[in-house]
């Protein structure tokens, strides 16, 4: 008996597990495109996302910039805090950072003083809690010094500790 070639003997013969599977290439084909479009999706919501964070970032800066350049600034507790955020940004330009605390200073509306007294209790950054008591300080608003005590016991370092110190210095001065 010899070796009879048949067709039955061409296939292979050893036995497929259950995880073998038929791969259509069409199949295939449609589950890369689903693939390669939720990733291209994922991408472009995420380039929105931060279009839009910069677009209104960008208006947060043009909004406390013209606060600062007017000759009487009225706001709210939100611009407050606006500013507050510029000084919290270690990559704000200097002069960003002189109107966020011009704003901070010099904004007049209701509960402007309270919400200064808020962010200082609520940041940890400290160029922004120096601002904010600066501007307490300029404003003479005398409720805001157990405040600024805190932040002075909570301070990392020794200058940051006297440059807040020396903000209280002011309110004695003031009359």
């Amino acid at each position: 008996t010899g070796n009879v070639s048949s067709p039955r003997h061409t296939r292979s013969t050893s036995p497929r597990t259950p995880n073998q599977r038929k791969t259509d290439p069409a199949a295939q084909k449609k589950k890369s495109l689903i693939i390669w479009s939720s990733v291209a999706a994922t991408v472009l919501l995420l380039i929105g996302f931060l279009a839009v964070t910069k677009i209104s970032g960008q208006r947060a800066r043009d909004h406390i910039v013209a606060l600062a350049n007017s000759d009487e600034p009225r706001g709210t507790q939100d611009d407050i805090t606006k500013a507050v955020a510029l000084l919290e940004d270690s990559g704000i330009s200097p002069a960003i950072g002189n109107s966020a605390r011009k704003v901070l200073s010099t904004l007049e509306g209701n509960g402007i003083e309270d919400q200064l007294i808020a962010e200082l209790q609520s940041t940890d950054i400290h160029q922004a809690k120096l601002g904010i008591a600066k501007a307490l300080a300029a404003r003479n608003h005398t409720q805001g010094v157990p405040a600024i005590i805190s932040a002075v016991k909570q301070a990392g370092n020794e200058s940051a500790k006297v440059e807040l110190l020396q903000t209280t210095a002011r309110f004695a001065g003031a009359r």
